[in-house]
């Protein structure tokens, strides 16, 4: 079974944006929801390559649903190029809010110091995290992880 869920998280991970629209039909997008759901588990994950700069060749676990954006390099491409062109060595750089750390990521293939500020943190969250980055870099030594914890309000 873990085969072959593998394997449909990869199909769907790959699928190109029109057939992804079925989804949005009335009778065939319900079909294709409930399907997808059945064989798939909703937090199922699968490693896949960024295809485009300036984030190609990083590995990222991504959602199979909703992962297509970061696989295809397209999450916020001015953001994107700024980063690229402006990070230099010894920098500190700030993600904020860090989702998935996909500009952390970007961020730490330059020798700089990086943090990330994540309002949701856990330890399920911090150790995915941290696979994240030790998959994809040589060294994790410079990598500083600020989680702060939810606040709630009283």
């Amino acid at each position: 079974m873990a085969v072959a869920r593998k394997w449909i998280s990869s199909l769907l991970l790959g699928l190109p944006e029109p057939l992804r629209s079925l989804r949005t039909l009335p009778v065939l997008g319900n079909l294709a929801h409930r399907l997808s759901r059945r064989f798939l588990p909703v937090n199922e994950k699968v490693w896949a390559r960024v295809e485009r700069d300036p984030g190609e060749g990083l590995w990222l676990e991504l959602n199979p649903r909703t992962g297509q954006h970061y696989m295809h390099g397209d999450v916020e491409p001015a953001v994107q190029k700024i980063l690229a062109e402006r990070l230099k060595p010894g920098m500190v750089f700030y993600d904020l809010g860090a989702n998935i750390g996909f500009f952390s990521l970007l961020a730490a293939r330059h020798p700089l110091i990086l943090c990330e500020m994540h309002s949701d943190a856990n330890d399920k969250f911090l150790r995915e995290l941290f696979g994240r980055f030790g998959y994809n870099l040589e060294s994790v030594d410079d990598l500083h992880v600020l989680a702060v914890p939810q606040l709630v309000a009283t």
